[in-house]
């Protein structure tokens, strides 16, 4: 594998930090084996970069968990003047206004308000792991969209005023009033206009995805950050090919301890020639004029996505590609790329807003180190090798990441031999092996030869062995959302005989066993369940309460659940 691009990344995957997010001056660190990557053109984009009326600019940095503010020196170009450390893990995304500017810590669950010098004014614990943030028109409110579903209403006093339930994992928030919401999902990439009282959809739009000329049809997935202009709201985001992977069977086979198998997870790092994609949507939030159109780009894995102007520019994590907004054509194929997809230059028209600009700047832009006068906003850092290989792009256009989103997974069905999810690799990999849903891989080294190897055409470096990579693997945190008293579901979850495969520390038995479903398959780790939908090795369950029909779950899986008491047991594992 190349080495990884320079592209400031919105997501790190670390243990979470105590409960006192902010710590002033306090830098972190992280052990293990480390590489340190090169100084190089980085580029900040999206809500991780925001000005501010006076000029001062507002930048995040998840990889160092800082929060930077840059004023323009007298030569007009922009020199840092505070910078804000959060504690190990926060993962910081910024909202900025007028007044000030608000901070979510997704890796501790913290909204934080400062003012406009950087003077921390208030923090909340608003949810197990928020994602995005918006601002109501008077600054006053904030409203938090979370991983578990909450939407979370924050007044400027830090008092958690509203906790809306809802079952999407969500993603960003792009404006609210007092009724409703428009906000974005993650794994599923829509964009949904809620109602703030019942948290019913009132709207529902998805990306089209894209149709090649040869016939090969990519669905919308994962969406990295989604701006709103106006009335448009422009997605970055994954396209995953439907049918069965080897319809882009590169040449050439693998020999290995495991079968010798084609890779055919893609033939390079161009536009749709690999089973994931990166994509740009835009979505039309006019009633009467609800739409949404695709484009496709170069590259695997979106980080992020800023709009100035007539350009639309979106960071993967093999470049930066530039869409003309006013010339939006959708295609059935890729996109017109409007700048080199790996030279990370400035891509014309978009520079950084000069400080005259009247009144808050509403859309995020481009800033590369030529529009920083040579200061480096995201400076090179040591991290784990692994947490490095996890995210780069192999020569088959596929990272790890593209289908672990964030480490867990992407909720797509792929084609193999047959239908499978993606499963997550959260709560401890090591502890069940075998892996796979057949458990036909022993061990780790078996999944990065035939996963990594074989299928992505990626090597190892060669200061990181198989080993090490899983060992790194292991240390990715389940993820658990508090559920109250779950007791009377945890009884139903005995009763009902689940306890016998789903047991341990991990929650699984690590047998292949046949619950009436096609064939027998790994009984799979409990740990984080309720954030996987859709369940069941098919995905035929939508919902958890779903995976209890046996006509998806299966008519061995576990004794029979009286449908009054599927809402309790539904409940206890989404607590796991």
């Amino acid at each position: 594998m190349g080495s990884r691009s320079a592209v400031g990344l919105l997501v790190a995957f670390v243990a979470c930090a105590p409960e006192d997010v902010y710590q002033p001056n306090v830098r972190t660190g992280g052990g293990g084996s480390t590489t340190t990557h090169a100084a190089g053109p980085r580029v900040a984009l999206g809500a991780t970069v925001l000005l501010q009326p006076s000029g001062r600019v507002v930048a995040t940095n998840p990889d160092t968990d800082t929060v930077r503010l840059l004023v323009h020196a007298p030569d007009g170009s922009l020199r840092p003047s505070t910078e804000i450390s959060l504690g190990a893990g926060a993962r910081p995304t910024v909202t900025a206004g007028t007044k000030g500017f608000v901070v979510v810590a997704r890796g501790t669950g913290s909204l934080a308000w400062f003012g406009a010098s950087g003077a921390l004014l208030q923090q909340t614990k608003v949810c197990s792991e928020p994602r995005g943030v918006a601002l109501d028109a008077a600054e006053a409110v904030a409203l938090v969209a979370c991983a578990s579903g909450e939407l979370v209403t924050v007044s400027s006093s830090g008092e958690v005023t509203n906790t809306l339930e809802t079952s999407f994992d969500l993603r960003d928030v792009l404006r609210f009033d007092a009724t409703t919401a428009w906000v974005t999902t993650h794994r599923s990439a829509q964009v949904l206009q809620l109602d703030r009282a019942s948290g019913g959809v009132l709207t529902t739009l998805v990306s089209p995805g894209v149709t090649t000329p040869t016939g090969l049809h990519f669905s919308p997935q994962v969406a990295a950050r989604t701006v709103l202009v106006g009335e448009v709201a422009y997605m970055a985001h994954q396209l995953e090919l439907d049918g069965d992977v080897r319809q882009l069977t590169a040449p050439g086979t693998v020999p290995g301890p495991v079968p010798v198998v084609p890779q055919y997870y893609g033939a390079g790092n161009g536009c749709m020639t690999s089973v994931v994609s990166v994509a740009l949507t835009r979505f039309d939030l006019r009633p009467g004029h609800f739409a949404a159109t695709t484009v496709a780009l170069p590259g695997a894995v979106p980080v992020d996505v800023a709009v100035q102007g007539p350009w639309a520019a979106v960071a993967t994590m093999g470049g930066l590609s530039t869409v003309i907004t006013d010339a939006w054509v959708p295609t059935t194929g890729c996109g017109t790329v409007a700048s080199n997809f790996l030279t990370l230059q400035p891509p014309l028209a978009v520079g950084l807003p000069t400080p005259a600009v009247p009144g808050p700047i509403p859309v995020p832009m481009v800033l590369t180190r030529d529009s920083l006068g040579g200061y480096d906003l995201h400076a090179p850092t040591e991290e784990p090798a692994a947490r490095a290989l996890f995210h780069t792009q192999s020569p088959s256009g596929v990272a790890c990441q593209s289908c672990h989103a964030e480490g867990y997974d992407d909720g797509h069905v792929w084609t193999f031999e047959q239908p499978v999810r993606t499963q997550s690799l959260e709560g401890g990999l090591l502890a069940t092996a075998p892996f796979h849903w057949k458990g036909e891989l022993q061990g780790f080294a078996d999944v990065v030869h035939l996963t990594f190897e074989t299928r992505m055409g990626g090597h190892l470096p060669a200061d990181l062995s198989a080993n090490d990579l899983g060992a790194w693997l292991d240390t990715l945190p389940a993820r658990q959302k508090p559920m109250g008293d779950v007791s009377a579901g945890e009884k139903l979850f005995t009763t009902a005989g689940c306890a016998t495969c789903h047991a341990g520390a991990s929650l699984t038995s690590n047998a292949t066993v046949d619950v009436g479903t096609g064939g027998a398959f790994q009984v799979p780790s409990l740990r984080g369940v309720g954030f996987r939908g859709p369940w069941m090795h098919s995905g035929c369950a939508k919902t958890l309460a779903q995976r209890f029909d046996p006509a998806c779950g299966g008519k061995e899986h576990g004794g029979p659940v009286a449908p009054a008491d599927v809402p309790e047991l539904v409940r206890y594992l989404q607590s796991l």
